[in-house]
């Protein structure tokens, strides 16, 4: 999609409204027949570009203060209402699936969440911010960030992690980061308070295909493993389409798509 038609997307979509960030209430986003295999994704207002979309953008400098005012004024608000929306979906689903939340009932039925890391567990914002021009895609500049950690913690995303941490769940990242940038991420994790992984998945280099189907790959071999994916949390549709979970949860990011 060109970034021309992309900025009108989110403006269409209710992202900002004035410069303000639209209603932060949970909304059901529709991704579609074919990716969702009749999954629901729960998402804030913030809703991604059509979902006919196959090409990947960033938002670029023509909205930047925009950007800059919903970063500033309205994101954490967003941020905790999906992330208020999973744990008590989980629990819900915990309850019927294992039993219960008590961390001996939940580690015998092998339940397990599955988290992507850019702008979802760590933020990518400060790097766009610093771009020139702002909020365009520089890989030397994201590939330098990942490797110092210069990527803040979406608190409200660690908080959903160490609840359901407490309440026994195993957790597993998927992200689309190379698996060149392993120890900087683990590391880069473990700094921000997220040490305990069943599982870190990150993108070979012989996989060239979308981001979409690399992660139901990645959750499929969870399943194969004999793990019970209960939600997803990504800033991307692409990080819970195809199904092999119980639920997506959209945090959100109006700055980039990844099909």
């Amino acid at each position: 999609m060109p970034v021309s038609i992309a900025v009108l997307a989110v403006i269409c979509a209710g992202w900002l409204v004035g410069g303000q960030p639209a209603t932060a209430d949970p909304v059901r986003v529709d991704p579609g027949p074919e990716i969702a295999a009749g999954k629901v994704i729960v998402g804030s207002g913030q809703n991604l570009p059509s979902m006919e979309s196959s090409n990947p953008w960033d938002i670029g400098s023509y909205p930047a203060q925009s950007v800059i005012a919903y970063q500033n004024g309205g994101v954490q608000l967003d941020q905790a209402e999906v992330a208020a929306a999973a744990v008590s979906w989980t629990r819900a689903w915990l309850r019927r699936a294992c039993g219960g939340v008590k961390p001996e009932t939940v580690r015998r039925c092998r339940a397990i969440a599955v988290f992507d890391v850019d702008d979802t567990l760590l933020s990518s914002y400060p790097v766009g911010l610093a771009n020139n021009p702002q909020f365009g895609y520089d890989p030397a500049a994201s590939d330098a960030a990942v490797m110092t950690c210069a990527t803040p913690v979406i608190k409200a995303s660690r908080e959903v992690y160490r609840i359901f941490r407490s309440w026994g769940m195993a957790t597993a990242v998927i992200t689309g980061r190379p698996e060149s940038q392993r120890t900087a991420t683990v590391s880069c994790l473990a700094e921000n308070g997220m040490s305990t992984w069943e599982s870190v998945q990150l993108r070979p280099a012989s996989d060239t295909g979308s981001a979409a189907t690399y992660k139901k790959s990645a959750r499929d071999l969870l399943i194969d493993q004999g793990w019970s994916i209960g939600p997803s949390i990504g800033d991307q549709v692409s990080d819970m389409s195809y199904g092999s979970l119980g639920r997506g949860f959209l945090m959100p990011n109006i700055r980039y798509f990844l099909p």
